[in-house]
């Protein structure tokens, strides 16, 4: 998964770009690296052209157990962004 991590690497980079802030940037990579965590715990291995939207949902309700819904919103749409 050091693809996972080059590719958010990437990802960021287009944002400094772009002119996002440094406050924006942090709580994006944060967000990224947990759902890259948690793909790298996922037994048996999961290959990067696999992840799909079931993949995403179930990362989803397992990261937003009690949270709002604007908080899951959020992430939701921090994932979409990310891209395929």
């Amino acid at each position: 998964m050091k693809r996972w991590d080059g590719l958010v690497d990437d990802y960021l980079q287009r944002g400094e770009m772009l002119g996002l802030s440094a406050a924006t940037l942090y709580g994006r990579r944060r967000e990224l690296e947990r759902r890259g965590c948690w793909l790298k715990r996922r037994r048996p291995r999961v290959h990067m052209e696999a992840v799909d939207g079931a993949w995403c949902i179930e990362y989803l309700r397992s990261r937003t157990r009690f949270h709002a819904k604007a908080s899951v919103a959020g992430v939701a749409s921090e994932l979409r962004c990310f891209g395929e």
